[in-house]
């Protein structure tokens, strides 16, 4: 029983709290529950797959104990339920995301059995393949710049479908650390600290080598994939990084109008001034810009017209909510009406169900991607997928 995955169920609810950890335990998951913040143990929670946190509870409430969670760097998937208005939900995700939690999204009261089973049905598990770890794991910077020099850090490729006729159209490019004991490690856990620690750039030129280097086996396969690659706003500030590119792209024989470069809204505001001649000349080159994360940042429709962006992101936040939320579903029409006037293609991200997938093809939203496809997973699965899915995704 200690090798399953661990759920971990915080809500003042019995009711509740038994029929999460039933229908975990029905999906193979060790469950525990708690029904007091104050009986919570730090070590359960580091060694948690998901939480699920009520944000009504007795003692503290659950902003609480996201302020408690990201302080011993929890890694689980954490799903926040209440009955609360929309407006709380939407800041109580918002400070989960700025704490760095590895938020899934949150569900309104009251829960729906099938729905709850449909969750626990899509997070990984340890003992599947390419399973995260769920530890807490340290190192320093020596441990990374080791790591850096043993090429640990690779791309793992999630498709991207055509919210046209469900084709395939591309991949988007994500890093995961492949330690050689700890198995995969989460970007979650180690991208601020390369940030905060001057090494993100060598990443970021890690992660452009390698993806640049897999496009061969693409073309080998018969296969000519776009594909996006999140870029840190400290490279926004390189002057070289136009010529750099191509001259890797050269090298490896990826065409440039293939690549497509995502900045979070984030970067955007804080990096505008310096970056603005960079991503022009990047444009100028051939490559596409795409603002990932969009609606969950600061960023001023005077700036997004301002940038020469090809592409909008819709965040999983939004996505996750469709088609029953009245306030998601209203950004979401707005997003891809915006991103059409403005003449970019439009991607949701985080698309998990059949009924998604409707909406956002209804709303002519272009580009779909997330579980309901395929999770991100490394070339030799991404290759495989790509030649099965050749033509349309079954829906």
């Amino acid at each position: 029983m200690s090798n399953l995955p661990l759920a971990v169920v915080i809500d003042d609810e019995t009711d509740i709290c038994e029929m999460l950890c039933e229908i975990a335990e029905e999906e193979g998951y060790r469950a525990l529950s708690y029904t007091e913040a104050e009986q919570l143990e730090n070590q359960v929670l580091r060694a948690a797959a998901m939480i699920f946190l009520d944000l009504r509870i007795p003692g503290c409430d659950g902003i609480e104990v996201l302020r408690l969670l990201s302080q011993i760097h929890c890694e689980a998937g954490i799903w926040i339920i209440s009955g609360c208005d929309a407006g709380v939900l939407q800041s109580a995700e918002t400070l989960a995301k700025e704490q760095g939690l590895n938020l899934q999204g949150s569900i309104a009261k009251p829960l729906r059995y099938r729905q709850l089973q449909k969750i626990l049905q899509l997070t990984l598990k340890p003992n599947q393949p390419q399973s995260y770890v769920n530890r807490d794991i340290e190192f320093d910077r020596r441990d990374f710049e080791k790591a850096l020099a043993a090429k640990e850090f690779i791309p793992f490729y999630q498709p991207q479908v055509s919210g046209k006729n469900l084709q395939l159209l591309g991949f988007e490019a994500l890093v995961r650390w492949k330690h050689p004991e700890w198995g995969l490690v989460p970007p979650v856990r180690f991208i601020s600290f390369a940030e905060e620690n001057g090494l993100i750039a060598d990443l970021s030129n890690l992660m452009f080598y390698a993806t640049f280097n897999d496009y061969k086996r693409w073309q080998e396969a018969g296969i000519s994939p776009s594909i996006s690659i999140n870029i840190s706003g400290v490279e926004m500030d390189n002057l070289q990084l136009p010529e750099k590119l191509i001259e890797q792209m050269t090298l490896a024989g990826m065409p440039v109008q293939n690549l497509a470069l995502e900045l979070t809204e984030s970067t955007l505001m804080e990096e505008m001034t310096k970056s603005l001649d960079i991503m022009t000349r990047l444009r100028m080159k051939g490559m596409h810009l795409s603002i990932d994360d969009f609606g969950t940042g600061y960023s001023s429709m005077v700036q997004l017209h301002r940038a020469p962006f090809t592409e909008i992101k819709i965040d999983r936040s939004f996505v996750m909510k469709l088609p029953g939320n009245s306030e998601a579903t209203a950004i979401v029409e707005i997003i891809t009406m915006l991103g059409h006037k403005l003449g970019m293609q439009v991607v949701a991200e985080g698309v998990e169900t059949e009924e998604q997938v409707t909406f956002l093809r209804q709303i002519h939203c272009d580009k779909l991607q997330g579980y309901f496809f395929a999770k991100p997973q490394p070339l030799e699965s991404a290759l495989a997928w790509a030649k099965q899915h050749r033509q349309a995704v079954p829906c």
